[in-house]
């Protein structure tokens, strides 16, 4: 079960870079914390890895976003960290207090 992360952030950065659709069925969860710190206002999507040449692409459409910050690439997970949109960024705030 995906987090309220999900719920909550990724229907408002969906707005600058499609998220779920096909590859919903392949995401791990979504977190707001990055190896267990707060750096700041960011959305971290992970996705199960596979070779599926259509799934690669999608992840190369969404490393070349102007949201992607950065990709880590574990053995079995795929971990995409995004700014989060300025726009949202009161939404954002509300969420994490």
């Amino acid at each position: 079960m995906l987090n309220k992360s999900y719920s909550y952030l990724i229907p408002l950065l969906n707005q600058y870079c499609r998220i779920d659709g096909d590859y919903y069925v392949m995401l791990d969860n979504v977190y707001t914390r990055h190896f267990g710190g707060d750096v700041g206002n960011i959305v971290i999507i992970s996705y199960f890895s596979t070779e599926d040449t259509a799934f690669i692409g999608y992840i190369e459409g969404l490393k070349s976003n102007e949201y992607c910050q950065d990709y880590i690439e574990g053995d079995e997970t795929i971990a995409m960290v995004f700014k989060f949109p300025d726009e949202f960024i009161h939404e954002y705030n509300c969420y994490k207090n």
